[in-house]
């Protein structure tokens, strides 16, 4: 195998992983909520601290990738997977569990952002898109294929399973690592880390993000919409401008916010945020579904949202290819108006609904999202150099993870803080909310074409 081939390898089987772990909690979410004995808002709270912190740790893991290399940020990034991969196994309460979860998050961070630089670094511009094409298709099957795997290790096995499920995998990684990646990248001190690191850009950041989902969570269990709460929230959003201010201003930005005054990379990132609350929710709320309204077991429950996974993993690879030839904005525009159409027929037949119509649910779903995910990540990252690698992958997978901690977030939201199973008005607030979220990812893709039409290397 060529370098470059063993690269991109390494760059797709750490995306895989990364993203296997932000999804395959998803379907133990009902049984971990009968085991700790808690409501469905409650278990809201294991999701919600993954995706904080991954959210949380992107920015800072886009810079420390910058300052001290791609190869030590891969390993410490596997390194933090496994050893809170064993502590989340092991814990006893869902406290624990959702702590060790969030530490996980930032391990997650550290490995979406060096996988993504690794081919920046290495793979030459012109043979970039078959890479990326690649690396969005092993990131999308992690993402999706996360919920079955959980499913089925939760029902033959354990819910336990499911934390150390990755560490064999990731431990051969670490080596792989050591062996593949030239030493270069490993040169940097204490000192210049600690001088050139934006610390303040992750105190704000961090408060930021923090405060948003401190009073939503909030909000989630009490319903309690008080001046001293919205206050929170206004607080949350300012600190959000005073960070944007401030790193246009410093000169070692924890992110480079300069690319998104590029118009279309903007359009494409709100398009982006949009599709991701839609995959979000559908991975949230579907293991519910299936549970507890068609009555399915964990293990059948993981079976079924299979489906979802083989029609992404597919059709992902022709799809991306497809998108070097095609306007990207085009496919995934087609790919929103597929989920659009097949979230439409759903709700019309919510209460009536069998495992067969939630499968053909299920396989739509999974056309869409092939048709949006590779084209909507290679095109967005086309923009990065060596340079800003870090950065710019930071604020595409940033305001990805911010996209699916708000789809958790509008679950909790719209399903009873008191209650053990979610009704069948709560499915159908939260799948018309879905189908207001896909709109709006139509009309900024609308907007993209439009504006110009142009493809990913021609901006």
């Amino acid at each position: 195998m060529s370098f470059e081939n063993k690269i991109i390898f390494l760059s797709a089987i750490t995306l895989f992983i990364s993203l296997v772990d932000v999804n395959i909690v998803m379907v133990s979410y009902p049984v971990l909520a009968q085991v700790f004995n808690v409501n469905i808002s409650g278990v809201v709270l294991v999701g919600i601290s993954f995706l904080m912190t991954l959210a949380i740790g992107l920015p800072i893991a886009g810079r420390i990738n910058d300052l001290i290399g791609v190869k030590k940020t891969l390993i410490i990034g596997y390194l933090i997977l496994i050893v809170t991969g064993i502590l989340c196994a092991i814990s006893d309460s869902l406290n624990q569990l959702a702590f060790f979860r969030a530490m996980q998050g930032f391990g997650a961070a550290l490995l979406s952002i060096a996988a993504t630089s690794i081919l920046i670094i290495y793979i030459p511009p012109q043979r970039r898109g078959r890479a990326f094409g690649i690396g969005a298709t092993s990131g999308a099957v992690g993402l999706s294929i996360g919920a079955p795997i959980g499913g089925i290790l939760t029902g033959y096995i354990g819910w336990q399973s499911i934390f150390i499920f990755t560490i064999p995998l990731s431990l051969w990684i670490v080596w792989y690592c050591y062996r593949v990646i030239p030493a270069s990248q490993e040169s940097l001190s204490l000192k210049k880390f600690i001088k050139d690191f934006d610390f303040i850009g992750s105190l704000l950041i961090s408060l930021a993000i923090g405060l948003f989902v401190y009073i939503m969570d909030v909000f989630i269990h009490t319903k309690e919409y008080s001046l001293s709460n919205i206050a929170i929230l206004i607080i949350s959003l300012i600190t959000i401008l005073i960070f944007a201010k401030y790193e246009m201003n410093t000169k070692m930005p924890l992110i480079d916010i300069s690319i998104l005054k590029n118009r279309y990379f903007s359009l494409i990132i709100i398009a982006n945020v949009f599709a991701i609350i839609v995959l979000s929710i559908n991975n949230f709320i579907m293991p519910f579904y299936l549970m507890q309204h068609l009555s399915l077991s964990p293990q059948y429950t993981g079976f079924t949202m299979i489906y979802f996974s083989l029609m992404l993993g597919i059709l992902s690879p022709f799809i991306g290819k497809l998108s070097e030839k095609v306007n990207p904005y085009m496919l995934c525009l087609i790919g929103m108006i597929i989920s659009l159409i097949s979230t439409l027929i759903f709700i019309s037949n919510l209460e009536t609904t069998t495992v067969t119509y939630a499968v053909i649910f299920l396989i739509t779903q999974g056309v869409a999202f092939a048709f949006f995910i590779s084209p909507v990540h290679s095109a967005a990252l086309s923009l990065a150099s060596k340079e800003n690698a870090g950065s710019t992958t930071a604020i595409f997978r940033m305001t990805r993870q911010i996209a699916s901690l708000l789809g958790v977030v509008l679950v909790g939201l719209l399903v009873g803080s008191d209650s053990l199973h979610v009704e069948i008005q709560n499915y159908q607030h939260i799948f018309t909310t879905e189908l207001i979220m896909t709109i709006m990812s139509i009309l900024f893709l609308i907007t993209i074409l439009t504006l110009n039409g142009k493809t990913k290397n021609e901006f």
